[in-house]
């Protein structure tokens, strides 16, 4: 089982992302793991798995392995609407 580190940063009145934001983590393995939705004011993530993983981004995201891959221990940031969600599948 592997682990999922999320932190959600928030749109200011001037359209920058900024902290402090909501950090969640959750669980994913060869089955699919998903984060709870993001905040209605999230904008951006940052994203750090403790494996290699296949991940997909949107409202009822499912990972599957033919999904973009992130390495294990590299933080990444990706744009977010709210309501979406990350979800996270064990990949090599």
């Amino acid at each position: 089982m592997a682990t999922m580190y999320i932190t959600e940063y928030y749109s200011t009145d001037s359209g920058s992302p900024t902290e402090p934001g909501v950090d969640q983590t959750f669980s994913f393995s060869g089955t699919a793991g998903n984060s709870t939705p993001f905040s209605a004011t999230t904008i951006l993530i940052r994203i750090n798995a403790d494996a290699i993983a296949s991940i997909k981004i949107g409202k009822n995201a499912v990972a599957t392995t033919a999904n973009k891959r992130v390495s294990l221990g590299v933080t990444e940031y990706f744009a977010v609407q709210s309501g979406d969600r990350l979800s996270a599948i064990i990949n090599t």
